[in-house]
């Protein structure tokens, strides 16, 4: 298992920063997942980005990572905006708008952690 520098449970003070903090965004940075636009981002949005990651990595499947995304993230504009920023990393925001359904953005989420935890695997052992 690769140990994240990050226990999820310490993201709350964090999250309710209007800026991101610069260990917020250099945490993102290390573990790849920096959205390009993140200096347009609020410090809540970098800060659940870090968390959903962080959070489901020791899950065993997609299933219980959506799952978890409704305790994670309450209100559908925190839903979208997390997973926005998120599919901003892996594709090109250009092609997704206010009209992209939330369950769209939720799989692009999941095939982007999928990238991610493989990467992570790859680089950390």
């Amino acid at each position: 298992m690769i140990a994240l520098s990050l226990d999820p449970d310490d993201l709350e003070d964090v999250a309710e920063l209007p800026a991101a903090s610069p260990s917020v965004v250099e945490r993102l940075r290390s573990y790849g997942i920096l959205p390009p636009d993140h200096a347009r981002l609020s410090g809540h949005v970098l800060a659940r980005v870090e968390q959903l990651f962080v959070s489901w990595f020791d899950l065993a499947d997609d299933e219980s990572r959506r799952a978890v995304l409704t305790h994670l993230l309450v209100t559908e504009a925190d839903v979208r905006n997390v997973l926005l920023a998120i599919a901003s990393v892996y594709y090109d925001r250009m092609f997704f708008d206010d009209e992209t359904p939330t369950e769209t953005l939720v799989d692009l989420a999941l095939i982007a952690h999928g990238k991610w935890r493989r990467w992570l695997q790859a680089t950390r052992s």
